[in-house]
């Protein structure tokens, strides 16, 4: 009996399910804010350092310093699921008679550079140059909203950045 209202209790709480976000690579030069629309939690992210950023779909809004914002419309981590971009994690909570509960989490990797164009790197990338990286399909992401003194399509387009984490 304890077992059975323990996994219904773990079921209401998404027993079965994956905490899915980004590991943002910040190469702009300067510290940045991160919000995730779905979340509605935002992470400062300095300039050459990464942070997670808990986020499953909807939209991500990168403020500068200078109050320029770079709108990324619909940008889930789920859509590089399965590839290098990322890492899966997988968490047995308990095994029971017909089966087992497990949680666990998958974190896409991006680069934020100069650009404004996220770009898709894998796990543990100290080196970047993003002209010679292979990208998935949708990648690199430009922002589809650019507002402030800083438009996306008026920054320059660095040829190599590099990123000491």
């Amino acid at each position: 009996m304890v077992l059975i209202v323990t996994a219904m209790f773990l079921m209401m709480l998404g027993g079965c399910g994956y905490m899915e976000r980004f590991q943002i690579t910040n190469a702009t030069g300067k510290e940045v804010a991160v919000t995730s629309a779905h979340t509605g939690k935002t992470v400062r992210i300095p300039n050459q350092k990464a942070a997670l950023v808990p986020h499953s779909l909807g939209d991500i809004t990168v403020t500068l310093p200078d109050g320029t914002t770079w709108v990324y419309k619909n940008l889930e981590p789920g859509a590089l699921r399965g590839t290098q971009f990322g890492t899966k994690k997988s968490y047995l909570l308990f095994g029971y008679q017909d089966g087992y509960f497990f949680r666990g989490s998958w974190t896409a990797n991006l680069l934020l550079n100069r650009d404004a164009r996220m770009y898709a790197v894998p796990p543990d990338v100290k080196d970047v140059d993003v002209e010679k990286l292979e990208e998935p399909k949708g990648f690199p992401v430009k922002p589809e909203e650019a507002k402030g003194a800083e438009k996306a399509a008026e920054q320059p387009c660095g040829k190599e950045t590099e990123v000491h984490k």
